[in-house]
């Protein structure tokens, strides 16, 4: 886990398809290459949980239970 130095937060929600997701990989990688120090999380649907939280550029992974999958 990434220290946070600066108490920079930042939420992330992406909701979508599969190919949705994919497609923001490298958003995902340079805000988080932009951001070193900030604590980002992600909100996604649950279907998408374990998938994201795979992903290196995440503090925290969050389920939106009103995301239908």
């Amino acid at each position: 886990m990434l220290q946070n130095t600066d108490n920079r937060r930042i939420l992330v929600i992406k909701h979508g398809a599969l190919g949705d997701i994919v497609q923001a990989l490298d958003a995902f990688a340079s805000l988080r290459a932009g951001n070193p120090q900030a604590r980002i999380a992600l909100m996604t649907s649950p279907g998408f949980l374990s998938l994201a939280k795979m992903m290196p550029w995440f503090d925290e992974v969050i389920a939106d239970p009103r995301a239908g999958y």
